[in-house]
């Protein structure tokens, strides 16, 4: 089930109001924005710290257009412009909350580049919108961060320097170890992709 709230139940108070203010500008343009990354999974139970939030939207531009035309979220200056119209992190300009925002259903790695010497397309996508401030699913949520490990460890392996880093990726495999310990997650959790289920159960089958 897709969880939805009047407010995130872990968040702090600022995050609290950040969303509101997404709510605000975004809802009633029929703008969907889901919650994921850490601050999703801190919603399911994930202890570690979420100092910011990232939404995946759709549609992507229009989003952005309404957030510059009210002023309320600034770009980040080391992400800005926004060339690729992909992905962007904005700062609310009242709370002070970074805000990363990823156009829904894209490859952050699209085959679009050259990595060591061949094209890498990350083996999904990163998940759809389905709401105005909801938070994604369970299974959603731990696929984009087995998707994400793996695309690091195929580029670092591939020999690059330019792609998520060995302390990111097992920060990313921690998170998805505990949400299997909280609830008691097994091998029968689908997420969609055979490469990435295996990824999932072998991490289940550490628990064995």
């Amino acid at each position: 089930m897709i969880k939805f709230f009047t407010m995130l139940t872990r968040a702090d108070a600022a995050q609290n109001e950040t969303l509101e203010r997404l709510k605000h500008l975004l809802g009633g343009k029929k703008i969907l924005f889901t919650l994921v990354g850490s601050a999703g999974c801190r919603e399911y139970g994930l202890s570690r710290t979420a100092n910011d939030l990232d939404f995946v939207v759709d549609p992507y531009e229009p989003a952005m257009d309404i957030l510059n035309a009210s002023g309320e979220f600034e770009p980040v200056s080391d992400d800005h412009p926004d060339t690729t119209q992909r992905t962007c992190t904005r700062r609310d300009t009242k709370t002070g909350v970074r805000v990363d925002f990823l156009k829904s259903g894209i490859r952050i790695n699209d085959g679009s580049r050259w990595v060591m010497g061949r094209k890498y397309r990350d083996p999904m996508p990163i998940a759809t919108a389905t709401g105005t401030g909801d938070v994604a699913l369970l299974a959603t949520l731990i696929a984009m961060k087995l998707n994400a490990a793996t695309s690091g460890e195929d580029i670092l392996n591939s020999g690059a320097n330019t792609g998520r880093s060995r302390e990111k990726i097992q920060k990313d495999l921690s998170d998805v170890r505990e949400l299997i310990a909280v609830h008691g997650l097994g091998r029968s959790l689908e997420l969609g992709h055979d490469r990435i289920q295996k990824c999932y159960e072998k991490l289940v089958d550490e628990k064995a």
